[in-house]
């Protein structure tokens, strides 16, 4: 005799959803094929989630909160700001040219949605938003206690270092040249 298969934590299934969107895209996963990938039936799929977009939106917020995390933790080492800021960049090569070569789940979704897709914008931005935050505050840290000596202030220098690091991550997911993404960290950190 078997038992009934295990049940997949909420967590469980929006992360096999969103790597299905990820390898996929939006427009090309059906609820259909979602339940499938996911494993769940229709009924399952509807009261969980009520949507496919009501899916995807979760999808975004998870891969916001895990992988802020992960860039949070880089920047928050107590190593100097140039290499924390280097480490970030390296990560972000690591990531997208890896195993799966899918690049950033959300500049992917930006790209394949940004324009109609409220959702994706809101989380795209949050993303830019909180990430930039805590690179202007290592920053300023390291501007107020002499480690960096510049003449620009936090404010640009987050600014030109966001610049690069979503530049490359879009390059990363468009271009797909590892060699091209080396030489956009070593051109970015010679700004610091």
């Amino acid at each position: 005799m078997t038992g009934r298969p295990r049940k997949c934590s909420e967590e469980e299934l929006i992360e096999k959803a969103m790597n299905e969107f990820w390898a996929r895209g939006y427009e090309a996963c059906s609820t259909d094929h979602l339940c499938r990938k996911i494993g769940v039936g229709k009924g399952s799929f509807y009261n969980a989630f009520e949507t496919k977009h009501a899916l995807y939106v979760e999808t975004l917020k998870y891969y916001h909160e895990l992988w802020l995390e992960e860039q949070i933790a880089l920047l928050s080492q107590p190593i100097a700001l140039k290499q924390r800021l280097e480490n970030l960049l390296n990560w972000a090569v690591a990531v997208d040219f890896g195993d799966q070569r899918q690049g950033c789940y959300l500049i992917n979704a930006a790209i394949e949605r940004g324009k109609t897709d409220e959702a994706v914008v809101h989380w795209t931005k949050k993303h830019v938003d909180v990430l930039g935050q805590k690179i202007q505050m290592e920053i300023q840290r390291s501007i107020d206690e002499k480690e960096l000596n510049t003449a620009k202030t936090a404010t640009e220098l987050t600014t030109m270092f966001l610049t690069s690091y979503y530049g490359l991550r879009t390059l990363n997911a468009s271009v797909q040249s590892e060699e091209m993404a080396k030489t956009i960290v070593a051109n970015a950190m010679a700004a610091f």
